[in-house]
């Protein structure tokens, strides 16, 4: 492509462009075929350079063609993850990643990118094209590869390197990897959540005008129903069926008649709507799904540390040589699980 030279600022830290986020604009770019577009409309001219040798002593200044057999898609997702890396060798980068570097840990949209399944999950294609560049770490005696690894592009050697030669558990790493980075914000998220319902439950308790409109709803309806179908108390779920039970004129609910008789009859419960107003956000929260997200998370951390005791990552014998992804993980893992046992308390 054509090259661009800025005039640029070193320091953005006091300026605007501080507060963009290079990624989801990247990322946007990339959805609506910007990029592609770019790459056809703003193609870099060839030039030829005149050559004062030999026809049998040139050769290309650039080396030989590089390799590729990765889809075009996927190398333009490595291209967005990666682009801020653009500078470091390969081998660099892959060292970086495995030594779990700051730099790359702290970028949840890099491990995010890595647990993609076009990474862990590979046709017959890509095992055929790449077997021949792969080194086996897993055998007893590591197996090298057959053809230059050096032969491929800059992402298919990355691909390799990673990804395609440390597949016996490079999905269980870069899963464990991200859950350490994000499990703590998940923590908050649904600490925060379970606070909110259990200060609501208080409120809802703590009302006595609401108990006693509960206790009006249940009698108006013992009183409609036959002695046998009488209820001492009611779930909260009864309440929705209010609004679809219509008068014999079709023209009034269930809801709007009680609703009615309590604002005439009984005006001094009215107060309990004050009594709910700060429970607003609470109402729109599914407790099945909170619960099912509490599982979640407690079957995530658990999964992780699993996966590092008995499961593909508790074998450092199988790993590359220079891979740190236990020295990183397990302290993170202990920490999770405190957390795990917190989130478990809380829902119960």
């Amino acid at each position: 492509l054509k090259q661009i030279h800025w005039d640029k600022i070193d320091d953005i830290t006091q300026t605007f462009w501080n507060k963009f986020s290079d990624k989801n604009i990247e990322d946007a770019l990339f959805e609506s075929g910007v990029l592609n577009d770019i790459e056809v409309h703003f193609r870099a001219p060839e030039v030829k350079v005149k050559s004062f040798t030999k026809k049998s002593d040139t050769q290309n200044n650039d080396g030989p063609k590089k390799v590729t057999f990765l889809p075009r898609e996927l190398l333009q997702h490595f291209g967005i993850n990666l682009h801020s890396f653009g500078s470091l060798p390969e081998e660099n980068l892959v060292l970086s990643i495995l030594h779990c570097d700051a730099k790359i840990i702290e970028n949840v949209n890099i491990l995010e990118f890595f647990t993609d399944e076009h990474l862990t999950e590979f046709t017959p294609t890509i095992i055929r094209n790449f077997a021949p560049y792969s080194t086996d770490y897993s055998a007893k005696e590591i197996k090298r590869s057959k053809k230059d690894p050096n032969e491929l592009q800059r992402f298919d050697r990355i691909f390799l390197e990673l990804c395609y030669n440390l597949k016996s558990y490079w999905s269980s790493r870069s899963r464990v990897l991200l859950l350490t980075q994000t499990y703590y914000k998940d923590y908050s998220d649904l600490a925060k959540k379970l606070e909110m319902v259990d200060d609501a439950s208080k409120i809802i308790s703590n009302s006595e005008s609401l108990t006693q409109v509960f206790n009006i709803i249940k009698t108006l309806g013992n009183f409609m129903n036959d002695t046998n179908k009488n209820a001492q108390g009611f779930r909260l779920e009864t309440l929705q069926r209010l609004r679809f039970m219509k008068d014999s004129d079709n023209t009034m609910t269930l809801l709007h008649y009680i609703e009615k008789v309590i604002r005439y009859h009984f005006p001094q419960l009215c107060g309990f709507v004050d009594d709910l107003k700060d429970i607003s956000k609470v109402s729109r929260f599914s407790i099945e799904q909170l619960e099912g997200d509490c599982v979640e998370f407690e079957k995530a951390i658990q999964n992780a540390i699993d996966s590092t005791e008995r499961g593909n990552l508790s074998d450092p014998s199988i790993f590359h040589p220079e891979d740190k992804i236990l020295d990183v993980t397990k302290p993170l893992l202990e920490k999770a699980k405190v957390y795990m046992q917190r989130i478990k308390r809380k829902a119960s």
